[in-house]
């Protein structure tokens, strides 16, 4: 092989090309700008999060400024960021020498350009792979390719182009930038090369440890059907190796008392054998408060082959009694709290089986049965439980449309399950709550996922307790959606101006689901050093799309990235619709096959009926539902959450829902906030000046109440 010796360089070159792809954005806010007014006609080059951040910071300018890279080489952005670097062209640009002829001749004949700065840093795999239960599989699809390549080629020519791997360093590039003309010196560049290297080094040395750990026996388990992620053996696993550790934390006075793994297990077997014996097979209704014991019942129905039907405390004795027979359920089982309401259904369904927990005369009846059922064979000790057949039925929140009984498997909770063991940073010893509503799918698998890490779950029956819940049980990671987010904020803020001075300890991160959060809650959170990430799932995905992650800087109106978990596929349709596909789809909506058509292609893919995109680095960005989008009498189509989010971001408003008013179809928003509504009106006034005509908000009411809201805290429209 011939040495291309380089004898003839420049000591300053300026920066007109600049590729741009960042996992750690941190900085990006005053570096962008100050990069642009330094270097007057520069172009960026970006992709995936990053194209959007510097989108949304140079705004108008944007379109002056900033360039695409799938536009740049013509390439599509593949999900996963699979193709979106690895170009030709894009390489031609890093390692082009100045006074070279082929490689001038090259960027000619491709109509290529040079790139002078690559500012790139590397998605963290080493704290990816520092969480719980991360499978190999999991560690290869966390290895970034196009990152390190970017970074090794800019960094190998050096004599042209600045290799920028450190935020720490924008500061210092900014000003010399500025004292010369847009241009750096050489021994700029050289610096940063050394930089750059030992960033790829650190990052392969990460990879190269990780595997270094495996065993062929876990590889080979990673691909081998029936290998894959098990709640039932992650349970079983937990009962053995950690049998006196804590699974669940219950108030008792002003004390936190600790249920251990074993006796969760030994509970989750007891009830398995109840089952068994008395209702086997057939579908249970669940009605009760958050509590230990509604936990225990459900695991249990579905491990002992039976189907639960969670019920929502807040419906009438008539409307439970409905959805029974809608169902075919022949048990209800409910805690003592709720034993008025459950004579009441009973009477309504003669032929009811009942069953109660949480009071002195279910004690006494599980000590008179515990010997009864002694000599039957534990739970614990069979091969598995079957994950495929329909063990829930989970009825949807039905803010926009009747509820729909989803059917849901144990499947979908594991890939539910192992989709947020790849993205969340959580290991045994954390704590978290089990506070949102379990009858609704959100707060039922995430107690699920943390229980499954290992993470004790401190009991809270009553989600306006939050602060108190946290305070108590010392909860550093939890999963809200953005109402409690809110109040959890503004409750810090009344006793520190930090979460940790709050609290007394750290509050690592938050994970919100559920619904869109308001910015201003985002930044109000931030300030108080609280990392909060983006989820999204519905009752018919088992909650699963994508997720966090928590390992790298969260990105405001992000939904989190794309499920990483075997068998689930997603993708963008034609007409912007979200679509999924994979074991965490229901089997349908029950006893509504027509419903279930029309949600559920033929090719397997559920349609989800938002709206939204999937950019080249995975990451979710939803910007409307199908259902809620308004058709002006012009034929224009807007996407009410559009106008929402601007009206969030905007003082003083805390709630907003956009709609389309009469004939006419003219935009109507209705607002509640803690500003006057007289500067919610000229607020929004001034907004309107910034819309296009067709989107501007022609009538604007002001209510003296937050919206009313559905029992998993999203707001009914």
């Amino acid at each position: 092989m011939a040495l291309n010796i380089v004898t003839r360089i420049d000591n300053r070159v300026r920066v007109r090309n600049v590729l741009m792809s960042v996992s750690d954005k941190t900085g990006l806010e005053a570096f962008v700008p100050a990069l642009v007014k330094a270097c007057p006609g520069v172009k960026i080059y970006s992709t995936g999060g990053t194209y959007a951040k510097v989108k949304e910071i140079l705004g108008d300018a944007a379109a002056a400024t900033l360039v695409s890279v799938s536009d740049y080489t013509g390439q599509p952005e593949m999900q996963g960021g699979l193709v979106k670097t690895l170009d030709f062209k894009i390489y031609l640009g890093l390692l082009s020498e100045t006074y070279n002829d082929a490689h001038q001749a090259d960027l000619r004949r491709l109509a290529a350009h040079p790139f002078d700065m690559v500012v790139v840093n590397l998605y963290p795999f080493r704290e990816t792979v520092a969480q719980t239960g991360v499978t190999p599989e999991m560690g290869r699809t966390n290895i970034d390719i196009g990152g390190p390549c970017m970074v090794r080629a800019s960094a190998k020519n050096y004599l042209r182009v600045a290799s920028v791997t450190d935020p720490l360093d924008y500061p210092g590039l900014v000003n010399e930038l500025a004292a010369h003309g847009g241009t750096l010196g050489l021994d700029t560049r050289f610096r940063l090369m050394k930089k750059a290297f030992a960033h790829t080094a650190e990052y392969d040395t990460a990879i190269a440890r990780f595997f270094s750990t495996r065993t062929w026996e876990e590889v080979r388990g990673t691909y081998e059907s029936g290998s894959r992620f098990s709640l039932f053996e992650s349970f079983r696993r937990l009962r053995r190796e950690q049998p006196g550790a804590p699974a669940f934390l219950v108030s008792s006075g002003d004390r936190s008392l600790p249920i251990s793994w074993r006796q969760f297990t030994d509970d989750i077997d007891l009830v398995v054998r109840l089952v068994r014996r008395y209702a086997p097979g057939e579908k249970v209704a669940l009605l009760g408060e958050n509590s230990y014991e509604w936990f225990v019942a459900h695991a249990a129905i579905m491990f002992a082959g039976a189907t639960v039907i969670p019920v929502d405390v807040n419906l009438t004795p008539e409307e439970i009694a409905a959805r029974i027979r809608f169902t075919d359920a022949s048990v209800l089982v409910y805690s003592a709290l709720h034993c008025e309401k459950a004579h009441a259904v009973r009477a309504l369904c003669p032929d009811l089986k009942t069953g109660g927990f949480g009071s002195i005369k279910t004690e006494r009846f599980l000590d008179k049965v515990r010997g009864l059922l002694q000599p039957q064979a534990s739970v614990w000790d069979a091969d598995g439980v079957d994950t495929s057949r329909v063990s829930m039925i989970m009825f949807t929140s039905g803010t926009t449309s009747e509820p729909r009984g989803a059917e849901l498997t144990l499947a979908g909770i594991e890939a539910f399950v192992s989709s947020y063991a790849a993205a969340l940073a959580v290991k045994p010893g954390d704590r978290s709550l089990m506070l949102l509503p379990l009858h609704h799918i959100y707060g039922c698998c995430a107690s699920y996922f943390f229980l499954s890490q290992g993470v004790a779950l401190g009991v809270c029956p009553d989600f306006r307790r939050v602060y108190d819940a946290v305070e108590r049980f010392r909860v550093n990671v939890l999963a809200l959606v953005p109402a409690l987010a809110d109040l959890l904020s503004k409750k810090i803020a009344q006793r520190g101006a930090t979460a940790e001075a709050a609290l007394g300890q750290p509050l690592d991160w938050i994970l919100v689901g559920g619904a869109p959060m308001s910015p201003c809650v985002y930044d109000r959170l931030a300030a108080q050093g609280v990392k909060v990430f983006g989820a999204y799932g519905l009752t018919e995905t088992t909650a699963i799309y994508s997720v966090g992650p928590s390992t790298v800087a969260p990105q405001t109106g992000c939904a989190g990235r794309v499920a990483q978990c075997p068998d689930l596929e997603t993708k963008v349709s034609e007409t912007g619709e979200l679509l999924l596909r994979g074991p965490a789809v229901m089997k349908g909506y029950h006893k509504m096959p027509e419903k279930t058509a029309q949600a559920i292609d033929a090719d397997g893919w559920f349609h989800t009926g938002d709206v939204g995109r999937i950019d080249a680095d995975g990451y979710v960005w939803i910007t409307g539902r199908l259902s809620r989008t308004i058709v002006l009498s012009s034929g224009k189509k807007v996407a009410p959450e559009e106008i929402e989010a601007r009206i969030l971001a905007l003082p003083g408003v805390c709630e907003a829902v956009v709609s389309g008013e009469g004939e006419t179809r003219e935009i109507r928003a209705e607002v509640y906030g803690e500003a006057s509504e007289d500067a919610i009106r000229r607020a929004i006034g001034e907004l309107n000046l910034t819309l296009p005509v067709y989107k501007r908000v022609k009538t604007v009411v002001v209510r003296a109440t937050p919206f009313p809201r559905t029992s998993s805290g999203k707001i009914k429209v």
